[in-house]
């Protein structure tokens, strides 16, 4: 059996198919009558059928059409799955950047609660509070020392002060400006 393209007599395009079998006649069945005359011998027959293929060319047409269209359809879905999924996915990620975000040097106390996160983010979470914890305890080092550096600085600066003071007073006093001079 085989398959074939071909051009029909009327020039469109068509395909044609063999079918080769062997023919054998029934023998008559007892007290049935032979037939007079055989039309055809019994032996090999071929049977070649053909007809015209513009049906399957246009029903291949529409079918590249409808998966084409498919396929378009199908990327264009995913592509909405896949952004909305991403998005999802990421949301809890852009929830603890927004915290962080509203995070400043006057709320430093503030610290990324536990659960309702994803347990990916777990660990981000906890290093991140004790990254606030370091920064917390640095910002309050950084007031002590400032607190201590403005009441030690008071004294000296107030001396310096008084010095001015009374140089300023006094300028004809060569001694007392000296002295003044001396102090700052």
């Amino acid at each position: 059996d085989r398959v074939w393209a071909l051009d029909l007599p009327d020039g469109r395009p068509g395909r044609a198919v063999v079918l080769r079998f062997e023919a054998e006649l029934p023998e008559p069945a007892p007290g049935e009558r032979e037939p007079v005359a055989r039309s055809s011998p019994a032996g090999p027959l071929t049977i070649v059928i053909a007809r015209s293929s513009a049906r399957l060319h246009q029903d291949l047409v529409e079918l590249r059409v409808r998966l084409a269209a498919a396929g378009i359809a199908l990327l264009a879905i995913g592509v909405a799955a896949t952004s909305f999924l991403v998005r999802r996915a990421l949301a809890p990620v852009a929830a603890l950047g927004e915290r962080a975000t509203a995070i400043g040097p006057d709320s430093l106390g503030a610290r990324f609660p536990p659960g309702g996160q994803v347990v990916e983010l777990e660990p981000i979470r906890e290093r991140l509070n004790e990254l606030l914890d370091r920064v917390e305890a640095a910002f309050e080092r950084e007031r002590r020392f400032t607190a201590d550096a403005a009441h030690e600085l008071r004294t000296p600066i107030a001396e310096i002060h008084a010095a001015a003071e009374l140089a300023l007073a006094y300028p004809a006093d060569a001694e007392v400006v000296r002295h003044a001079v001396d102090t700052a």
